[in-house]
């Protein structure tokens, strides 16, 4: 859900500034969580943070909006291959329960390089595939695909988390303590 947010203010004197209510910077970035966690803990909101809401592969926004857009048209698209090898992903850790992305990873090989699929290089938050006859490069996002899917951090699959919990329930007086030290 989006809130409205104001683009501008009125100064003082009646002039109008721009107004960026998440700047740059750490301390923007903790106001801004703060602001969120509150927002969502008053109102009941889900927590976009939660590990429930995470994808296990995620694949790119234009890739989801062809797939949208073909739908409303009645358009069957082919499959991607990025599509495929998330499927992939995603069937290995529910049939094979493989509980990290290493394992994952070696455990994809073999079938992906009989397609001329080789893992190519890995991110924190990434895995990237190279078709050997294509030369197309696949950025592979998503829990499965980060270093987050580990057994060191079970809470992913937890959902909130006490932690989480308590830092979505801090009162908002922690808000304006913060913007305190912003001025």
């Amino acid at each position: 859900m989006n809130i409205l947010m104001p683009r501008a203010v009125l100064t003082n004197d009646g002039k109008i500034r721009a107004y960026n209510p998440h700047p740059l910077g750490k301390i923007s970035r903790e106001l801004w969580d703060n602001f969120r966690n509150c927002a969502n803990h008053r109102f009941g909101w889900a927590d976009p943070l939660d590990y429930s809401h995470s994808r296990l592969t995620a694949q790119p926004n234009w890739l989801l909006k062809q797939r949208r857009e073909g739908a409303r048209h009645g358009q069957k698209l082919p499959t991607e291959l990025r599509q495929n090898i998330a499927a992939f992903a995603e069937c290995l850790v529910d049939w094979e329960n493989i509980s990290d992305r290493d394992t994952l990873i070696i455990r994809m090989q073999p079938e992906l390089a009989d397609q001329d699929i080789i893992k190519r290089s890995r991110r924190a938050d990434s895995v990237t595939f190279t078709d050997i006859g294509t030369g197309q490069i696949y950025r592979m996002r998503g829990l499965l695909f980060s270093d987050t899917f580990c057994p060191d951090k079970p809470s992913q699959t937890l959902g909130v988390t006490p932690l989480r919990r308590l830092l979505m329930a801090r009162p908002p007086h922690c808000i304006s303590r913060r913007a305190s030290c912003c001025c």
